[in-house]
């Protein structure tokens, strides 16, 4: 059932959460999960993480692929359409924003140091989710052996990360299948 409160309710949170996060999927992350798992307790960590990652594998952007996944989840079309809305409206009116008034500054020093800090900042937080997730992987031989093949095959070798999860999904359908 369509509830406007609730539409209203995640098309305002994912519209904050898109407006105070700058670079993307990665950088989201860590807000989404403080928002959604830690205050809302709308989902839990481990389904923020299943989302997240069946979010990197559909195409198109992350942060919009986990909005629609949380907002089906949450409220079937509605949430997904609130969420999509809330997380692509602010990127728009900043993308707008960005193209006509900093287009004729770029080539200032003080802009070229505002978006080196904001990358710096941006690799923070991809770094902070990557060491979330190293924390909630269970420590043991077979998953160790996964990640350490799974690196060397993308920077070795520079096969797609899509390969690699396809791949990584085999293995453990195997492993399991002989458990």
């Amino acid at each position: 059932m369509f509830y406007i409160k609730e539409f209203l309710n995640l098309f305002c949170l994912f519209f904050k959460i898109s407006f105070l996060t700058f670079g993307g999927g990665y950088t989201c992350l860590p807000i989404i999960e403080r928002e959604l798992v830690e205050k809302k307790k709308i989902i839990s960590s481990d389904e923020l993480i299943s989302s997240y990652a069946i979010a990197q594998m559909m195409p198109g952007l992350i942060t919009v692929n986990l909005g629609v996944l949380i907002g089906y989840k949450k409220n079937k079309l509605s949430g997904a359409l609130a969420i999509t809305l809330g997380t692509v409206i602010p990127t728009l009116i900043i993308g707008i924003i960005i193209a006509a008034v900093l287009n004729k500054y770029l080539e200032l020093d003080i802009v070229s140091d505002i978006f080196w800090g904001i990358r710096t900042g941006v690799c923070v937080l991809i770094f902070t989710v990557i060491y979330k997730l190293i924390k909630q992987i269970e420590k043991n031989l077979k998953n160790i052996i996964i990640i350490f093949i799974s690196f060397c095959l993308y920077y070795l070798f520079s096969l797609s990360p899509i390969f690699i999860m396809i791949l990584a999904i085999l293995v453990a359908v195997i492993i399991a299948y002989k458990n």
